[in-house]
C-alpha cells in the first residue's frame, strides 16, 4: 500500500511458521533511489562500480554504493570524480564527469565540445556518436541531444532499488528520463536534525564545502553549546552541484546512543534523507554524509 503523497510504503503479510501477521511502513527513499533514473536498474548496488554518470551520481548513491565518493584531481577544484588518475592520462574518457568542462575535458585528453546539426543545446566531443544506431551514455543519452538522435528511445529506464531493502519486483517505466545538464540556480535544501544524548559536551560537527572552508558548525566552542536529550533543527540553503560535506564527532567514541530517547542524528537534502556510514547513532568517534545534488 502507497501513501496517498507517495513518500510511505506499507508492506503486510501472514508468517504461517507463527501463525500471526505483520505490517512493515518504510520511507520510499529507504526502498528505492527515487531520483536516480538509468536503462538497468540492476547494474546499481550489484558489486561492480559505474564510474560515469548517471550511475556515478548522488542520486544513484554513486553506483548503489559500489563506488567510493568523487575525488578532486589536481589543477580542476570544481572536478568531481571517481579516479582522478584518469584525468590528463593520454586517453579521451567520453563519459560524464570527467569530459565536462569543469574536468577540462578530461584534462584536455579530449576535443573541445561543438555543436551538433538539429540539436543546437548539444555539445559532445564526438558528433558522429549522434543516431549512429547504438545508445551511449550521457551526454549523448541526454534531452538537449535528443536521446543521442533516437538511439536511446527504445531503452525502458526503471525506478532503482536501494541496495539495503531491495524488494522482490522491478517496477518499469516507458517514458524517458528528464536529464537536463542545468543545475538548479534556487541551490539546495539541507536540512539538519541532531537530538543530543546525556553526554552533549561529547558531541560536534561541521559542514565543509568543496575548499575545504568550514561553513556551518555546532557543538562545544561554537556560540550555542547543545543541552542534553534536546532537539535540534537547522536548515541552509547551499550550491547546487557542488559537494559539501557533513562530518560529527564524538569524544567519547561511542557515537550519540546514550540515554533515553536515544540520540540521533538526520541530514534531508531537498526533503529527502541521505546517510552516511551509519543509522545516524551507532557511530563510534566519526561519521561523515557527502551532500551532492544537482
Amino acid at each position: 500500500i502507497l501513501s496517498g503523497d507517495g513518500s510511505i510504503i506499507c508492506i503486510s503479510g501472514f508468517d504461517f511458521d507463527k501463525n500471526s501477521g505483520f505490517v512493515k511502513v518504510y520511507h520510499v527513499t529507504e526502498l528505492f533511489y527515487p531520483h536516480c533514473i538509468v536503462d538497468m536498474a540492476r547494474g546499481i548496488g550489484n558489486g561492480y562500480c559505474r564510474d560515469y554518470e548517471p550511475y556515478y551520481s548522488a542520486a544513484c548513491g554513486y553506483d548503489g554504493s559500489d563506488c567510493e565518493p568523487p575525488k578532486i584531481p589536481e589543477n580542476y577544484t570544481e572536478c568531481l570524480v571517481y579516479d582522478p588518475k584518469l584525468i590528463n592520462d593520454g586517453i579521451c574518457y567520453d563519459k560524464l564527469p570527467y569530459n565536462t568542462e569543469k574536468c577540462g575535458f578530461d584534462g584536455g585528453d579530449c576535443s573541445n565540445f561543438t555543436d551538433v546539426k538539429g540539436y543546437p543545446d548539444c555539445l559532445v566531443s564526438n558528433s558522429t556518436k549522434i543516431r549512429d544506431g547504438k545508445c551511449d551514455d550521457l551526454p549523448y543519452n541526454s534531452r538537449e541531444c535528443g536521446f543521442d538522435g533516437g538511439d536511446c528511445l527504445t531503452v525502458k529506464f526503471e525506478p532503482t532499488t536501494a541496495p539495503s531493502q531491495r524488494p522482490t519486483t522491478e517496477l518499469a517505466f516507458s517514458q524517458s528520463p528528464s536529464t537536463s545538464m542545468s543545475p538548479s540556480v534556487r541551490g539546495v535544501l539541507v536540512r539538519l536534525e541532531l537530538r543530543t544524548d546525556s553526554y552533549p559536551e561529547e558531541t560536534s560537527w561541521t559542514l565543509v564545502d568543496i575548499a575545504g572552508q568550514v561553513v556551518h558548525s555546532g557543538g562545544p566552542g561554537t556560540d550555542n553549546p547543545y543541552l542534553r536529550q534536546t532537539l535540534y533543527r537547522d536548515e541552509w540553503r547551499l550550491k547546487a552541484c557542488l559537494p559539501y560535506t557533513f562530518t560529527i564527532t564524538d569524544s567519547y567514541d561511542d557515537g550519540i546512543e546514550d540515554g533515553y530517547p536515544q540520540g540521533y542524528f538526520r541530514i534531508f537534502v531537498n526533503g529527502e534523507r541521505i546517510m552516511g556510514t551509519s543509522d545516524g547513532t551507532n557511530f563510534g568517534s566519526k561519521d561523515s554524509v557527502i551532500i551532492y545534488y544537482c
